[in-house]
């Protein structure tokens, strides 16, 4: 995964072999986080005095820092050292390794570690303390800097990016020829020796302008998919503009995986390609690039961060989620699990309905160059920390006690720490997540039961649910709400949302009592509400589609792009809806025909054909639902 941070690890070689194939190395791990990191910058990391800051690279207590500058100094100290692309410091104390000191005749874009611990170095640099021609490509030993014998990658272009898995590098960039073997912008090499692995050929051709190249590759922790990013539009022989995806396991080869989601040329004309970085989750079922591109409105992925999902297959992919800046860059991003970072260039996030670029629109929330997105559903989380938004983000870097930003900027949290930080995890705050219902349920309602000859009611009616029948319905005491008001409930970790009738909705966090939520949106003529896997549906009187949202558990903020997911020609009718709940992934939905529906949730959206009818008049079990006002349920 490029430009990652690593810990020191011993890749444990798989020995089986199956009948067809051998199973796909372990890859560089990708570091999960149980909470957010600190909004306390540590206070010792050094101070980068000019320049951009690319890459970091954790070896034991040792951390390596690459990119383009050549001033560095300790923080708590006046004195200078210099230092051109890369130095290293100690991870304990910010002091300033005085015996790692190569000489690089350029920039350091990636650093990476191989099994046996040296360190592999990328970058637009020739050589490496005056020596031999290396062509962006080396590898150093941690201790002392020195290039370690018998390492000879010799490429003629500059490198980009590289990614490990096992013992094999996965290095892109601009080069055509490695070691004197043609290969096209993307390669793989052996770690220890540089020996071309001549197994591994996907050629990556025509630029969409100007030069092409892979600049960002990262690979999932079970080293069996790559993504790509770059400035080119032919990937292994197919059409791929920026992005592309690549099975590892032996053949190589491009996968069906396509998307037009980032097509050449419809962001601003100075941006030649518009992807910046990638990062896969800590358990690689998906992965989240950032853009930068200039406002061009919510048909393109301009000055985005968006998720995709790995298993999928095919053309024109869509993303499962997208957050946008409103014409802000993002340069780098970091997955950690519990939210997913993306820093760069921006002042807000969830703003894709602004009157035109660089404003704020309705729902956007203040985000000064960093912010942490919820990664169910995109939406903007509470975690807020400013920071100097600069030019660029050169690089997040999740590691296991922490982030790392690498950037061409000078403060964070409000201290100086000149294009390098490190946030760390010791002190950052749990983020609340969605509690999804389960088999077996209590399904609530308000209006009354659903018996016949039952009356309207302000109190709560439950009843059991097993997945294959209803229970009796009970009518609860009274408990000062009006349940005939409720529409929906989301519960969360410590929290609970309800959604009301007017269109408003409120929090609790004990369970009692409820304040309202400041919220850019009303939902005029709600009938139901409900939550699953990122998305908040919801039904409106009278209009026959069912619509989605992104929301976000830890503050409650929804998200500004509306998806209409139901009734735009599925041939199902959401209009006389009585109320959602969504249950063990799949939607139940009361009807106005008395009928309580249940419809498959497939990629955020329902499946019209799933549909059946599980109480009611159609199944004759003496329930009628086309009175009852609202839906929820718990496990």
């Amino acid at each position: 995964m490029g430009s990652r941070a690593k810990i020191l690890v011993t890749i444990v070689a798989v020995a089986a072999l199956t009948a067809c194939m051998p199973p796909p190395a372990q890859a560089e791990p990708h570091r999960s986080h149980p909470t957010a990191v600190s909004t306390n910058p540590v206070d010792h990391t050094p101070h980068v005095l000019d320049g951009t800051v690319y890459a970091v690279l954790e070896v034991g207590n040792k951390v390596i820092v690459g990119g383009q500058f050549t001033r560095v100094k300790k923080w708590s100290r006046p004195g200078e050292f210099s230092r051109v692309g890369i130095f290293a410091y100690d991870k304990n104390t910010g002091d300033i390794d005085l015996n790692f000191a190569p000489v690089l005749d350029g920039e350091v874009r990636d650093l990476e570690l191989a099994p046996d611990g040296g360190v592999l170095v990328g970058g637009t640099f020739s050589t490496v303390n005056g020596g031999s021609f290396v062509g962006g490509l080396a590898k150093l030993d941690p201790a002392n800097g020195q290039p370690v014998a018998g390492f000879k990658g010799h490429t003629n272009g500059r490198v980009y990016d590289i990614a490990v898995v096992g013992t094999t590098a996965y290095v892109g960039g601009t080069f055509t020829k490695i070691r004197n073997h043609s290969r096209s912008l993307l390669a793989a090499i052996n770690t220890t020796t540089a020996a071309l692995d001549e197994s591994f050929n996907v050629p990556v051709t025509t630029a969409i302008r100007y030069k092409a190249d892979v600049f960002k590759v990262d690979v999932t922790p079970d080293g069996s998919r790559m993504v790509i990013l770059g400035n080119f539009r032919s990937v292994g022989g197919q059409p791929r503009d920026q992005v592309a995806m690549i099975n590892l396991t032996a053949p190589a080869r491009v996968t069906s995986w396509q998307t037009d989601g980032y097509r050449a040329d419809v962001c601003a004309s100075s941006y030649v390609m518009y992807v910046r970085d990638v990062d896969f989750s800590p358990d690689g079922s998906y992965f989240v690039i950032v853009t930068t591109g200039a406002w061009r409105g919510t048909s393109t992925l301009c000055d985005t961060a968006a998720r995709w999902e790995t298993n999928r297959e095919g053309p024109g992919q869509k993303p499962t989620w997208v957050d946008y800046t409103g014409g802000d860059s993002l340069g780098a991003v970091a997955v950690t699990g519990s939210l997913v970072y993306v820093v760069g260039h921006q002042r807000w996030h969830n703003n894709a309905i602004p009157p035109h670029g660089d404003v704020a629109g309705p729902g956007a929330v203040v985000r000064y160059g960093i912010a942490a997105l919820d990664p169910e559903s995109g939406t903007t989380t509470s975690w807020t920390i400013q920071r100097d938004r600069g030019i660029t983000a050169g690089v997040a870097v999740e590691v296991p006690d922490g982030l790392y930003i690498g950037s061409d900027s000078g403060k964070i949290g409000n201290e100086w720490h000149p294009r390098l930080a490190k946030l760390p995890l010791a002190g950052g705050t749990t983020v609340p997540k969605v509690v999804h219902t389960n088999l077996p349920a209590t399904v609530g309602n308000g209006g009354g039961s659903t018996a016949a000859g039952s009356k309207p009611t302000t109190a709560l009616t439950t009843r059991t649910y097993n997945g294959t029948s209803f229970g009796t319905p009970v009518v609860q005491p009274a408990d000062g709400t009006d349940w005939s008001t409720v529409r929906g409930i989301v519960r969360a970790d410590g929290r609970t949302y309800r959604f009301l009738s007017d269109g408003t909705y409120q929090i609790s966090t004990d369970g009692t009592t409820y304040q309202p939520v400041s919220s850019w949106i009303t939902f005029t003529g709600l009938t139901g509400a409900t939550y699953d896997r990122g998305r908040l549906f919801t039904t409106k009187s009278g209009d026959a589609k069912l619509y989605a949202r992104g929301f976000a558990a830890d503050g409650g903020l929804i998200n500004t792009l509306e998806h209409i997911v139901g009734g735009n020609g599925d041939g199902m009718n959401w209009s006389g809806t009585k109320g959602i709940v969504a249950i063990a992934g799949k939607l139940y939905h009361a009807q106005s025909d008395g009928n309580l529906y249940r419809t498959d949730l497939v990629n955020g959206a329902p499946v019209a054909a799933s549909t059946v009818v599980v109480s009611g008049p159609a199944v004759g079990d003496g329930q009628n639902w086309s009175k009852i006002t609202g839906l929820h349920a718990r496990s």
